[in-house]
Parts: C-alpha cells; sequence; structure tokens
C-alpha cells in the first residue's frame, strides 16, 4: 500500500484534495495566496478518479518546472522525509529570500572559517523553512532524513548557502491520474543529471490548502535507455582512460559506432547494422558520412579519438559490453614519470594542469575541490571542472579556462584573470 494512504490516515485535516473541477477556473493550485476562501475551495472541490486531462496535465506541469517545485524532482524517494532539500531550497524554493548584510556575511565567513565571499549567497530564514517542509509534506523538519546541509548561522535562525551555478532543471509531463486524492504524473527530465535521469519518473502528490504536499518521486527503471550503450556519456563528456581499459577491440569499436549511429549513420557492416537496429534510441538516417562528422559535438570528436586509440591496442576478444561509468581524477604530482610529466615546448599536461588548478582554488579559497576534469580542449586552451560528486548531481567550485603553455587564463564563472604557476 503506497506511503500516501499512510499519510493521509496521519494527517487528515492536513492533506486535503484541492483540485479544482472543471469550469470553476483553472483548477491546480500552482502558487500560494494564503486566503481562506482558496483553502476552503480546494476542501469543497475535489476532483473525481481517473486519468487527467491535457488541460490539466499542462498546470501540473508547469506548477512542477516553477521555482517552487523543481527541485522535488530531483531526488529519488518513496517516502518524502527522505526527500533532499538540498536541491529543493538550492535556489531559493520562490521563498522571500532574506537580505544580505554585512552583519550575515562577516557571521558566515567567522562560522566558515573562509577569507572570502566568491559566489552567490541564498538565505533563507529557519521558520520560512519549517513552514515549506511541513506545508509541501504533513511533516516537520525535523522528521527530514536529508535536511540542508548549508551554514546555520543560530542567532538569527538563518540557513546560508553560497553557489556560483545552478541546478535549475526542466520536465516534460506525459500523463496522469487522480485516486482517492492522490495525484500520480509521469514525466521525463529534460536536462537532468541524476543517475536515473533518462528513465520515465512518476511523482505523487496530494494538495495541502495553497501547496502540492509530495509523497514519492521514484523512476521506473524498465525504460531506461543508458543501459542500451557502451558509453551512455560519450556526447556530453571526454572519456578517460578509466572508460577504455579492459574492453576489447570489438566492444570498443560498437562504442566508437555509437557515436555515429547516434546521429542516424547507416552501416554497411550487416552486424554493426543489426546491432544498433536493435538499440530503441537508434534512428536511421540517408546522411553521408561526411555530414554526420560536421554534425559532432566536440566531445564526439575528442572521444572517436580516443576510443580509436585504444582498440588498435586492445585484444580481440575476452570482454563483454558494458556501460562507461563517471570517472574521477585528480591529476598526478608535475615532474613525474608517465601522462603526469612535462614535455619540452608542449606545455603542461592535463594531469598537471588539474592539479594545480586544485592548488590554485585551495590557496585562494581555503577548500580543495576533490575532482577536477578536463572538460573540453580548444587548441592550446583547456577547460578545468573543479568539483564535488555528490551522488545525484555535481556541486561545481570552478571553472577554469588555462592556456596549457602557460598555465595562465581566466576563471569562466567570475570572469577573473589567474595564474596556475602561482
Amino acid at each position: 500500500m503506497r506511503y500516501c494512504i499512510v499519510m493521509a490516515a496521519l494527517s487528515v485535516g492536513l492533506l486535503l484534495s484541492g483540485y479544482k473541477s472543471a469550469g470553476k477556473s483553472d483548477g491546480l493550485v500552482t502558487s500560494r495566496t494564503n486566503t481562506s476562501d482558496s483553502r476552503k475551495d480546494a476542501q469543497e472541490d475535489v476532483h473525481e478518479d481517473g486519468e487527467l486531462t491535457k488541460r490539466e496535465l499542462r498546470v501540473i506541469g508547469n506548477a512542477l518546472n516553477d521555482m517552487q517545485y523543481y527541485g522535488f524532482l530531483l531526488s529519488d524517494y518513496d517516502d518524502p522525509r527522505y526527500i533532499d532539500w538540498n536541491e529543493v531550497f538550492y535556489n531559493g524554493a520562490d521563498l522571500d529570500t532574506v537580505r544580505r548584510t554585512k552583519g550575515i556575511e562577516q557571521a558566515y565567513l567567522d562560522k566558515t572559517k573562509n577569507g572570502e565571499i566568491i559566489g552567490d549567497l541564498t538565505i533563507l530564514s529557519g521558520e520560512d523553512v519549517e513552514d515549506f517542509v511541513r506545508n509541501t509534506t504533513g511533516l516537520s523538519y525535523s522528521k527530514m532524513r536529508n535536511p540542508l546541509d548549508w551554514v546555520y548561522l543560530k542567532k538569527d535562525d538563518l540557513y546560508v548557502f553560497e553557489h556560483g551555478d545552478t541546478n535549475w532543471c526542466t520536465s516534460e509531463v506525459l500523463s496522469g491520474y487522480v485516486e482517492d486524492g492522490v495525484f500520480t504524473v509521469r514525466y521525463l527530465h529534460d536536462n537532468w543529471w541524476g543517475d536515473n535521469a533518462d528513465c520515465e519518473y512518476e511523482v505523487c502528490f496530494t494538495e495541502n490548502g495553497d501547496y502540492y504536499c509530495f509523497i514519492s518521486n521514484t523512476p521506473d527503471l524498465s525504460t531506461k535507455s543508458a543501459g542500451e550503450y557502451i558509453f551512455p556519456e560519450s556526447d556530453s563528456r571526454n572519456l578517460k582512460k578509466e572508460d577504455l581499459e579492459g574492453l576489447d577491440a570489438e566492444t570498443l569499436r560498437i562504442g566508437r559506432n555509437e557515436i555515429y549511429a547516434r546521429h542516424g549513420r547507416k552501416f554497411k557492416d550487416s552486424k554493426l547494422q543489426e546491432y544498433f537496429e536493435s538499440k530503441s534510441w537508434y534512428k536511421p538516417t540517408n546522411d553521408s558520412d561526411a555530414a554526420i562528422e560536421k554534425a559532432f559535438n566536440q566531445y564526439e570528436k575528442d572521444n572517436v579519438k580516443l576510443i580509436q586509440s585504444y582498440e588498435s591496442k586492445a585484444p580481440a576478444g575476452g570482454s563483454k559490453p558494458q556501460s562507461s561509468q563517471t570517472s574521477q581524477s585528480s591529476g598526478s604530482k608535475p615532474g613525474n614519470s608517465g601522462s603526469g610529466s612535462q614535455k619540452p615546448g608542449s606545455g603542461y599536461t592535463d594531469a598537471q594542469l588539474c592539479k594545480m588548478a586544485q592548488d590554485y582554488y585551495e590557496k585562494h579559497n581555503h577548500y580543495r575541490p576533490p575532482i577536477a576534469e578536463i572538460d573540453s580542449t580548444d587548441g592550446d586552451n583547456v577547460t578545468i571542472h573543479l568539483y564535488e560528486d555528490m551522488g545525484d548531481h555535481t556541486a561545481t567550485s570552478a571553472w577554469y579556462v588555462i592556456n596549457r603553455k602557460t598555465g595562465k587564463g581566466h576563471d569562466d564563472i567570475f570572469g577573473d584573470e589567474i595564474d596556475l604557476t602561482k
């Protein structure tokens, strides 16, 4: 039995099904009005069980993609106590943020021991956080298993979070139905990076007055397409040696041609053609190889060359096709032999630049990002991504664009000129 039934039994007076029937305005609650009239309407107009109409799905889709609710779709949970509140509140969840003052800044710096604030600050009052959690789950904040890991300023009852990017993601609502006042909505993420981002999801919620009251958000693993790939991310990141080592030549050959197949290439090799026709994502076209290669992004161009270099040296067989996992590397020390050494006149290696970037960031921010990766290369310039893997998302510290020969460049977030050699 769904968790929602338990919730209904425990919170009879709290979880109110407020979906208005057709013919009485737009229906679904999409914003907070905080009026007694809207709460009265929510109690009196209960949606009948059954499939949701296109209009109803459109209203729900707009709400789930709004600042207030999109964060509830960025973690997996079958119990609202396991919602990741760092995702929900990342950009403020449409709450009234507290004005940034010198006093708050100093209290934040004193608590964190940081030398300066280099990113944006999201500041929320503890009272607003408590109220929002209760309104959107029917439970108190103290019951949450994944509470905020923000800096808490007890004296002012404030939660403070410093960041330089966003976790904003959108979704496409596919279908939905209502049963016993519980809405079950099926959707696809448009641009999320989570482990199951390519799955269809089902989110369940009731209505609590002017709020959606969330119950669960779970992936349908049977719809996962990443398992159909050798290298699921070969079009969105540079592959590493860890992704390729241990694979036989045939698996690498399929993985290399997979990049072409994504663009609809038809293969003269009947076995390759048969293999890709078995994949749900393969859509063959009549485009020439030249046209397909022209459509490659830089990741795909780099990965074709990298896979080829391993393919030529790999054993003929002995390894089964498998999906590539995200790699993490922080580089080796300058001057060491192997890939970390610098060749005269060639500039710094990837490994050296990654370590130099970590050293530089740590020196100026008193924190060492655990992961540094070369994200892309453009001539002598490389883009270095410094971040921490949080499990279902990455917490970015910096993007540095650096000249390989000089070690100098700029911070791509803040625009500051930087010199990794100092």
